[in-house]
């Protein structure tokens, strides 16, 4: 007779847990019948130690066996062992029911002891037989533990028809069995087909029953091995409830890597895999019958992990409750939402009706009409989660980005989906047609909530890659949807590591902006964000990403030939501290390495100028600190009137950096007032050293500041560099404030040389070939027009007498300063552009002026390229200064390379002087004969070609004066000239020529 586990289960956990005799009156005579060994044998025991269970036993011995099983406890136990161990009687060969009940016990006992021999038929214990059986295993297993192992009794009893029944008999009547059986149960490897596989699954089965509580960890275990997994499947499907199987199954089935899906996904487990299959659309069948409001997106993620991972296609009938069960709409859940809309993307058989048709049947009308709902319910305000998802669908769907869906499926699902190219199409049509529409998915795009704290560290859907994706494919701008309100927000929200995508968009929306010719972000929210501290950390990203966007929006307006400087920006790139943030970006390039490529390629092609310096990185990687203003600006104005600079200087070496440029104004009429000769060196030297610190984080806005012209513009300057000359003239002759004017003058300069070649460039993209080309070289014409002029202003500067300067030591000191460094400025221009100094040179400059440039522009010495060709103009003047420049560049590079190019001079002015007329070769000569003397001591060598040089020319000014008698003597250039040449040829025979 089976035993009714179900029933009995709740008096075994009461003996599991501890609680049975406290509640023992609770169980009837049936229940308690099957547990009499474990139950007498325990009143018995205790009996025999004192009078504890008298009125239990008393109950348990009016069950018919209860007689037999205290009989046999009572029995002497050394003589039932040594009458085991000596007896070798054939009568355990008589059928089982006909021997008496020590026999029987005797039987059992030897059937299962570890050490037995004897072999007993299969059926030796009939059906009839088993409950007898069980009582006296059960029994001898309490008295006797040491003849029978539970080892062994486990492995015997799944080798045998009844034997899962003794078992469970055995382990109800002796609890602390039932750990160490499973063990030995879960460490048995048998195929689940041969016939201890099945009789474990029996005994499983029944374990099961008679114990739920163990359900869910033993099931986990099985369900890891290979052997077992399909059993435990079917244990789950008939055991455990609703909720449990969805807890069980889900984890299981979430991978495709785990040994359960692996198993599930061969055609030998279809069996198991339908048995899971039909419980699991039972239950939401009966959820679809109830209309549940509940999500129960546990279910739903289980069908839909089977069904990606396992490969069972349902049945129409089930695909209809599939159907239904995702397309309710009276669900409040986002997250079910969800992954409803994903689990439409991945069944492809739910979307399949041809595109631009109607839906043919109920599902499809169930698809459109949860497809509207979606539509309804992402307007709402609390449903911002849903709201991303459904349009981050709807971007996918516009630009049929197959790679992006799988992603987002794969995000879902956990498990990679495979969605045909026309399969997409089809459900973008059906969404477009049903849920959003392209015109308002931009518009919802444009509004969704910006993600906080936005940086390369986020990772997941946001709302920045829908916007992405809407960019890249032109939706905002075919439709006319202002993004720019929603990236100002996002801007603001992000923080570093700067997100890459916020890069892109940033780049593409100022493309998109400039082509629809819109500023795209307002021009008063980049006041409002540049405004303030200049050092504030708190909108510093903000501002790099927006100097990202201002770099891009003018490169796209010059592309488009629309101007070199757009309406919108005019003044504000003159008014932001763009070199400080490229110094940011430059020594924070962790933090800003998604957009540090574009900023700085953008900003060398646009602002070469602003380019970052090494102090500017300095003051960038450590700002320092200081203190804030103690006084207005009217009162250090005040201060200065009253000539108190010690303390204002004081003041601001300590103030914060950041003040300092709220301060440009004054710190200027600072820099005037230091021109002053009553002001000492040590405060000069501060105000140049603020000076040069403000110049290395904001020099455009610092040196706009300087314009005390007001019809002077900063356009103005910019077209012309040369108008900084009009300043103060004090500045040009002192060496500390000129070298603040020569970094000024280098600023704009290379401003007006750049925007001189972006306006070329922009010019020429409406011009054919040839008119580009003259354009080209007119543009460079005019570029060296413009480097000659400022060489020539600077030479003027560094001349004393054209600047007309005391003729004190001191004067001619300062005065040899600002020199050098002119000559400083002018060798880095030669060296940059070698025709600016052909033109310097054919354009001459005072021939005094001469040994000084050579001595201190080392790039003079490539004049000796032009020699030949200043050498064969008619222009005297020309002449004159080519020979002078040579003779002093081979006097301080004494190398074979210029004593060639001496002796060509010699040569030159030896032909000279056959061909040309006397007159013109008196002119020359008079200007030269003091320079040719000096080659003497240069090149020893060439000593007998200058002497003789000089003597035709002696000749020729003496034919001169006799042939023309009425000249006076003292006046005539042919008689100085004779007198310099005597002089030359006396010192040539009194100083020792050099070897």
């Amino acid at each position: 007779m089976a035993l009714n586990l179900g029933k009995l289960s709740p008096l075994f956990c009461s003996l599991q847990d501890g609680t049975f005799w406290d509640t023992i009156n609770n169980f009837d005579d049936d229940e308690l019948k099957v547990f009499l060994p474990f139950l007498i044998s325990s009143c018995f025991h205790n009996d025999a130690s004192g009078d504890v269970f008298p009125e239990l036993l008393a109950r348990l011995c009016q069950f018919p066996e209860g007689n037999r099983i205290l009989t046999l406890i009572r029995q002497n136990r050394t003589e039932f062992e040594e009458k085991f161990q000596t007896s070798h009687e054939g009568g355990f060969n008589i059928p089982f029911c006909k021997v008496d009940d020590i026999t029987k016990l005797a039987m059992v006992i030897r059937f299962f002891n570890e050490s037995s021999k004897d072999e007993f038929p299969a059926g030796f214990i009939s059906d009839d037989e088993v409950p007898d059986a069980a009582m006296l295993l059960s029994l001898g297993y309490i008295n006797y533990p040491h003849l029978l192992p539970f080892g062994k009794i486990t492995l015997k009893s799944l080798s045998f028809p009844n034997g899962p029944q003794l078992l469970i008999t055995m382990l109800m009547n002796s609890v602390e069995l039932l750990n160490p059986v499973l063990n030995i149960l879960m460490g048995l490897q048998v195929s689940e087909e041969s016939s201890i596989g099945r009789q474990k699954g029996v005994l499983l089965t029944q374990l099961f029953e008679l114990c739920p509580r163990i359900h869910l960890s033993i099931l986990r275990d099985m369900a890891s091995s290979k052997r077992d997994c399909l059993l435990a499947v079917r244990l789950a499907a008939q055991f455990l409830d609703d909720e449990a199987i969805l807890n069980f199954i889900l984890p299981l089935t979430w991978n495709k890597s785990t040994q359960l899906v692996q198993t599930l996904s061969k055609a030998s487990s279809r069996s198991t895999l339908t048995i899971l299959h039909d419980r699991l659309y039972k239950m939401a069948s009966r959820i679809v019958e109830k209309n549940d409001k509940q999500p129960y997106l546990t279910l739903l993620q289980s069908l839909m992990t089977i069904q990606n991972n396992c490969s069972l296609k349902p049945s129409p009938e089930q695909l209809n409750i599939l159907c239904s069960l995702i397309c309710r709409v009276n669900v409040e859940d986002d997250a079910y939402l969800e992954f409803a809309l994903a689990s439409l993307l991945a069944i492809l058989s739910l979307t399949s009706f041809p595109q631009n048709q109607l839906p043919v049947n109920r599902m499809d009308e169930m698809i459109v009409a949860f497809l509207k709902h979606l539509a309804i319910e992402i307007t709402k305000e609390h449903r911002e989660s849903l709201r991303i998802t459904v349009i981050y669908v709807g971007v996918c769907l516009s630009g049929l980005r197959t790679d992006f869906l799988k992603t987002f499926l794969l995000n879902i699902f956990k498990t990679k989906i495979t969605i045909p190219p026309r399969q997409v199409q089809l459900l973008r049509t059906t969404f477009f047609s049903s849920c959003l529409s392209e015109c308002e998915l931009a518009t919802r795009c444009a509004t969704l909530p910006v993600s906080v704290n936005l940086n390369s560290e986020f990772s997941g859907r946001s709302p920045i890659h829908s916007v992405h994706d809407l960019l890249c494919s032109g939706t905002f701008a075919r439709f006319n949807v202002d993004l720019g309100p929603w990236l100002e927000n996002q801007i603001m929200a992000s923080s570093v590591p700067v997100h890459n995508v916020l890069s892109e968009v940033v780049e593409r929306f100022a493309a998109e902006s400039a082509r629809a010719g819109r500023s795209g972000l307002r021009k008063k929210f980049i006041d409002d964000l540049f405004e303030g501290d200049i050092l504030s950390e708190t909108v510093l990203t903000a501002r790099v990403v927006t100097l990202l966007y201002l770099l891009s929006y003018r490169s796209q307006m010059d592309q488009l030939a629309i101007g070199a400087v757009d309406n919108f920006f005019r003044d504000i790139y003159s008014s932001i501290p763009i070199r400080f943030l490229l110094s940011i970006v430059e020594c924070r390039g962790t933090n800003y390495s998604s957009c540090r490529t574009s900023i700085m390629r953008l900003a060398t092609d646009i602002f070469p100028y602003m380019l970052p310096t090494i102090d500017s990185v300095k003051i960038a990687r450590a700002p320092g600190g200081g203190m804030s203003f103690p006084f207005t600006t009217d009162e250090y104005f005040g201060m200065l009137k009253r000539n108190e600079i010690g303390r204002i200087l004081k003041v601001l070496d300590a103030s914060l950096l950041s003040d300092l440029v709220k301060q440009l104004p004054f710190i200027v009429e600072l820099f005037r007032k230091s021109l002053d000769k009553d002001v000492l060196l040590p405060n000069v030297d501060s105000v140049i050293t603020l000076w040069s610190r403000l110049e290395n984080v904001v020099p455009r806005m610092f040196w706009v500041s300087c314009l005390q012209n007001k019809e002077m513009s900063l356009a103005d300057i910019y077209e012309y560099p040369t108008l900084l000359f009009r300043c103060d003239r004090r500045i040009l002759s002192s060496p500390k404030h000129f070298s603040c004017f020569i970094r000024m003058l280098t600023f704009f300069s290379a401003a007006s040389k750049n925007l001189l070649m972006r306006s070329v460039h922009t010019a020429n993209c409406s011009l054919n070939e040839v008119e580009r080309q003259e354009r080209d070289v007119l543009s460079i014409a005019v570029d060296h027009t413009r480097g000659s002029l400022l060489i020539q202003l600077l030479i003027e500067v560094s001349d004393p007498k054209r600047m007309q300067d005391e003729q004190t030591p001191s004067a001619l000191k300062r005065r040899r300063l600002v020199r050098k460094i002119a000559c400083e400025y002018i060798h880095q221009l030669f060296i940059m552009d070698k025709n600016i100094m052909k033109l310097v040179l054919f354009q001459t400059f005072p021939l005094h002026m001469v040994p000084y440039l050579v001595e201190d522009v080392p790039s003079m010495f490539v004049a000796r390229d032009f020699l030949q060709e200043m050498l064969s103009l008619p222009d005297i003047k020309r002449r004159i200064f080519g020979i002078s420049l040579m003779i002093h560049v081979s006097k301080k590079y004494r190398i074979t390379a210029t004593c060639a190019s001496t002796d060509l001079i010699l040569d030159v002015l030896h032909t000279l002087l056959r061909f040309c007329e006397a007159s013109i070769n008196v002119k020359l000569f008079l200007k030269i004969v003091p320079t040719l003397a000096e080659i003497n001591s240069v090149f020893p060598q060439l000593s007998s070609d200058v002497t003789h040089l000089l003597m035709r020319v002696y000749s020729l000014a003496a034919n001169r004066m006799a042939l023309n008698p009425l000249v006076v003597e003292c006046q005539s250039q042919e008689k100085q000239l004779m007198a310099l040449i005597k002089n030359s040829l006396a010192d040539q025979v009194n100083v020792a020529p050099a070897v």
